[in-house]
């Protein structure tokens, strides 16, 4: 497999025999280019759930390896800018973070700034995924992501979230395969795909009439478990086969 590597985002390419499978990890890395290696106000968040969805990329790449599936990891910290949001959605870029540990506002960034992070960092990310999505013919764009087991307070018991938006036909046929795998996973959960939660995997299937969009969102705690995350590759690549068998 191929790795080709910028300041925005790493991409692996099947040399022959590809999936039709994408990969994709909005939140994949803690990254933060120059000018912004020093920004102060994000340093205290580097390798917390804040700046990036954690253990999340190591499995994408198994997962892609395992498939021969192309895969994009935007690998910059979404403390500068989130590619899984719109420009014009509310924390696109974040103006603070506040939980039991920390309570950080963000100095707004200026208009040059601002269009400099999307210029240099949300572009780049999301012309990968449309070049790779046109070279491999995707027919199914598998995004995936990790959330925190305690958010404000509240812990999180299940293990697994399946997000989706129009394809809920699809999103049922992937957890459907999850459940009968034994994986604990809940639909539009902890966040929904109705609310904007899908807004890259799904911007990309729209352009480029990919039939099948799911997110999935697995649980950061368990991921540290490597059983857990060697039971997760294998129920997520049998869940894409029961997939593949709608197309």
């Amino acid at each position: 497999m191929l790795s080709i590597a910028s300041a925005s985002h790493h991409m692996y390419l099947p040399l022959s025999g590809a999936s039709n499978v994408l990969i994709t990890v909005e939140h994949g890395g803690i990254s933060t280019p120059f000018p912004w290696t020093h920004t102060p106000d994000i340093s205290p968040l580097t390798g917390t759930h804040w700046a990036s969805d954690l253990y999340i990329a190591p499995l994408a790449l198994s997962l892609a390896e395992h498939l021969n599936a192309p895969c994009v990891i935007a690998h910059f910290s979404r403390l500068l800018v989130d590619p899984n949001r719109a420009p014009s959605a509310p924390h696109f870029i974040p103006n603070q973070v506040v939980d039991s540990k920390h309570n950080i506002r963000f100095d707004r960034p200026t208009r040059g700034e601002r269009r400099e992070r999307i210029r240099r960092l949300y572009l780049p990310y999301h012309l990968a995924v449309d070049r790779v999505a046109r070279h491999y013919n995707s027919v199914t764009i598998l995004s995936l992501h990790s959330f925190t087991d305690n958010y404000g307070g509240v812990s999180r018991i299940h293990e697994a979230g399946v997000l989706f938006n129009e394809d809920a036909a699809g999103a049922d046929t992937f957890l459907d395969s999850l459940r009968d795998q034994g994986v604990d996973a809940r639909p539009n959960w902890p966040y929904s795909g109705h609310d904007g939660f899908i807004f890259s995997a799904e911007t990309h299937a729209r352009r480029h009439n990919i039939r099948h969009t799911v997110e999935i969102e697995l649980r950061q705690d368990r991921l540290l478990d490597p059983d857990f995350s060697s039971r997760s590759l294998s129920a997520l690549s049998n869940a894409l086969t029961a997939l593949s068998c709608r197309l």
